[in-house]
């Protein structure tokens, strides 16, 4: 699942769309080189959310910093 997610955040980050996305409207998005993506991350498995947050990032070559351990 994390690497659909990845593929998907990507193409919308570089202006793109998924290729099996499911649009609203077929009106073409209007051009642009890149995107600012928001992504919000939630799991079933709350003491998970983190660590996969994290291979996420990885996967998006996005900088990983430390996670804080919870009591």
């Amino acid at each position: 699942a994390l690497d659909r997610w990845a593929a998907r955040i990507g193409a919308w980050s570089e202006g793109a769309q998924p290729h099996d996305a499911h649009l609203i409207s077929s009106q073409a998005a209007p051009k642009k080189a890149s995107r600012d993506i928001f992504c919000y991350f939630d799991n079933d498995i709350k003491v998970h959310a983190p660590f996969d947050a994290r291979k996420l990032m990885g996967k998006l070559g996005l900088p990983v910093g430390d996670v804080a351990l919870g009591k």
